[in-house]
Parts: structure tokens; C-alpha cells; sequence
């Protein structure tokens, strides 16, 4: 069974169990950091879907041309990657970014040694697409020359935001 479908029956089923008469809140899916206040986890869930929150070079891989949702500060963040995933060092990584908020977007790659990595394009505004997020649309385009996890931070004015990539050595 896919992920999708995977995902989809888990809801059903939280949903069967969430109309039950006794009003007790059904317990979290297995697996799930769900969030139960301020202080929760600050690794949000990997949820199924159209979009997915992704959190560290450990979670739910980024899927190419499949939106993913990154957690932000004071806005939101969604993404939708062009290019063999997992990246292999040597690709060019295309990532057309949704964000929400003003100004300009600031990208900044940064390699897994800490030092900052190139774009080789953007951040470019886009006029427009079928890219239907929340935000005003941006495109990047990233030169990754190491293996390991990436970080790539992400900054407009009053949201910022950080995805890690996790950058594989190409086979052979």
C-alpha cells in the first residue's frame, strides 16, 4: 500500500474513532509527535497529503513535484522540488519556493560543514503558475558539491524558515 493510501485509511479510521459518544479525544497515531501545547515536540509530525511538514535530514524524504510544508516562524513556507530526490552531490536542485509575508525572499544554502553553499540562480520572483499555495512565488536553484545534510535557510521580511536536504553520494 502506498503512502498516500496508507495515510488516507489512517485518517478514516482516526475519524471513525473520533465520533465516538464518550467525547474522549482519540490518542495520537502511532508514531506522531502531535503537537498537545505550547511546549510540545519542536519536530512537527510528517502528515500525509498534498503537502507534508518536514523536519531534519531524518524525516519523510522530499518527494519531486509533490508540495512539502515547511515549519516557519510567522508565516508559512511550502515548497515543491524539480530533480532527483534524494539530490546526489553534482546535481542542480531546483526548488520553487511558496512564502508567505513582504520584501524580498533571502535564501542561503548552507553545506553540512556549516559553510555557505551557491545558488546558481534566485531567489527569482515568479509571475505566476498552477502552484496554488499560500504566498508570493520564488525560484531557486541550488549547486550541491557535498554529501550530507543541508541546511537551506530561508528568510522575508517577518517569516523565516529551514528546510535540511539530505545530499547523497551519486552511485558507483
Amino acid at each position: 500500500m502506498d503512502r498516500r493510501r496508507a495515510g488516507l485509511l489512517a485518517v478514516l479510521c482516526l475519524g471513525l474513532v473520533g465520533c465516538t459518544s464518550d467525547g474522549a479525544a482519540p490518542p495520537p497515531a502511532a508514531g506522531s509527535t502531535a503537537a498537545t501545547g505550547p511546549d510540545a515536540s519542536d519536530e512537527p509530525a510528517a502528515i500525509e497529503g498534498p503537502s507534508r511538514t518536514l523536519a531534519g535530514c531524518d524525516a519523510e524524504p522530499i518527494e519531486p513535484l509533490e508540495p512539502f510544508t515547511v515549519p516557519a516562524e510567522g508565516g508559512t513556507v511550502t515548497g515543491l522540488a524539480f530533480g532527483e530526490i534524494p539530490a546526489r552531490v553534482g546535481d542542480e536542485l531546483k526548488i520553487i519556493w511558496r512564502v508567505t509575508g513582504a520584501g524580498d525572499l533571502a535564501v542561503r544554502p548552507v553545506r553540512p560543514d556549516g559553510s555557505e553553499g551557491d545558488l546558481v540562480f534566485g531567489p527569482e520572483p515568479h509571475g505566476g503558475s498552477n502552484f496554488s499555495e499560500p504566498g508570493d512565488e520564488w525560484g531557486t536553484g541550488f549547486e550541491l558539491d557535498r554529501s550530507g545534510c543541508w541546511r537551506l535557510e530561508l528568510a522575508r521580511e517577518g517569516v523565516t524558515a529551514t528546510v535540511e536536504l539530505l545530499v547523497e553520494e551519486p552511485p558507483g
